[in-house]
């Protein structure tokens, strides 16, 4: 894993740097059942074989692809107090928050998240995600991963299909990126091993850029040109010169393009922090959105501190707003650019405890997605019991659903030829 908080690159790190990256509404009265590229139905109940051979390959039908934005919840939001109330649950399961008006007619969130409110009309709400495992790590392994219920905690076998898009997609750009504003570590579902980390330093309360502040860019570009040099006299040819020349030109470009920018924040207005809400968090939503537009292909912020099992309400007093803020700007920002989701590893349990919390919960959850090839619209609705009503989507293939709203497809390599079916995704396009 590569993590990087505080201490910038120096001149020794220059050469590795070539190696970074691993990596209208309308609300549907029933719900479609799962459908892969060709429109095969497939049962909510399958999980994905991992033992398999799978590549990454770009969509044909493709009109682009466009990088992702993921701000994962760690510990498992309660979607019952945000993006799915259900005001027909009895007193004590509905929980302490009033329920508020989107711009959509009948369509409803709760108070907690006034700001991200007036932009679901942006997004495809997914109600009906589901799952079986209540294990914070084996459920996010799930989710990211694809992988049934009996395979380990975490086994890099099965890498989280946005590890092997990041990994796909490295040779010509940083790759998977994790920013992690928590003061706990990443999410270990998510394949730090494979990504460039950037954490959150304690005491200077910033983010540092990984790839260094104090490099001299006519510095960097006269030694690339001294190389090119010593490669023509030298004779430095053959596949090993070649691949060094390859790692070299990506990291000047690295060192000296917009991405080595995006973590000063310097000249960020006063009014753009505002809108995201003036917080570590919402300082990670900023850098993500630097990023992407730098050329980044995928950035997941890690947002942890969601178990909520004790006093809920006074939990999100405090815990609430600066994650509104993040969403709601993000969503704005990057609607059209970018495929912005906001998942969690399960959802929390429609009766509260005895300590005023709720418990996890994989029988139903909430995602959102947005982007320029998503379809806006709700997907589920709950009863009175906080069930899914109607077709379910299985958690596991979230990740496929992500990557092909990317335009990317998932397949299975058999001895070098490639199947002509893709993983199937949630019919949101």
């Amino acid at each position: 894993m590569k993590i990087f908080s505080h201490a910038p690159i120096v001149r020794r790190d220059f050469i590795r740097i070539g190696t970074l990256g691993a990596l209208g509404m309308l609300i549907p009265e029933t719900i479609m059942p799962l459908k892969n590229a060709f429109g095969a139905e497939e049962s909510s109940s399958a999980t994905i074989d991992r033992k398999k051979n799978y590549r990454i390959v770009e969509a044909e039908s493709s009109k682009g692809t466009k990088p992702i934005v993921i701000v994962w919840l760690q510990g498992g939001l309660s979607h019952l107090d945000t993006f799915s109330p259900v005001p027909e649950m009895p007193s004590e399961m509905r929980g302490p928050f009033k329920q508020i008006s989107t711009k959509i007619p009948g369509l409803y969130v709760s108070e907690t998240i006034p700001n991200t409110a007036n932009v679901m009309h942006h997004v495809a709400l997914l109600r009906n995600i589901y799952h079986t495992q209540g294990d914070h790590n084996l459920a996010a392994n799930r989710v990211f991963a694809g992988v049934d219920d009996q395979t380990p905690t975490f086994d890099p076998k099965y890498k989280p299909f946005i590890a092997m898009l990041g990994n796909y997609l490295s040779s010509d750009s940083v790759g998977y990126m994790i920013i992690n504003p928590n003061t706990y570590s990443v999410t270990k579902s998510t394949s730090p091993d494979d990504a460039l980390v950037i954490e959150r330093h304690k005491w200077m309360k910033a983010y540092n850029s990984p790839f260094g502040d104090t490099v001299d860019p006519e510095r960097i570009n006269r030694r690339a040109g001294l190389r090119a040099q010593l490669s023509d006299g030298w004779n430095l040819a053959g596949e090993k010169g070649k691949r060094l020349d390859e790692l070299m030109d990506k990291g000047r470009k690295v060192l000296t393009g917009d991405l080595s920018k995006a973590f000063d924040l310097k000249g960020v207005s006063e009014k753009e922090k505002e809108r995201y809400g003036k917080s570590e968090f919402g300082d990670a939503g900023i850098i993500a959105k630097r990023l992407i537009r730098a050329g980044a292909p995928i950035v997941l912020i890690d947002y942890g501190n969601w178990d909520h099992h004790e006093n809920i309400q006074e939990r999100f007093k405090y815990d609430m707003p600066p994650l509104d803020y993040l969403l709601s700007a993000l969503v704005e920002d990057l609607k059209d650019e970018a495929i912005v989701v906001i998942a969690s590893e399960f959802g929390r349990t429609p009766k509260i405890n005895h300590k005023k919390g709720r418990d996890h919960w994989p029988q139903s959850n909430s995602v959102v997605i947005c982007g320029p090839n998503i379809k806006p619209a709700v997907y589920g609705k709950l009863d009175s019991q906080g069930n899914v009503l109607g077709e379910r989507f299985n958690g596991a293939y979230l990740g496929p659903t992500i990557l092909k709203a990317a335009g990317y497809e998932i397949k299975e390599d058999r001895g070098g030829a490639l199947s002509n079916e893709c993983l199937p995704c949630y019919p949101i396009f």
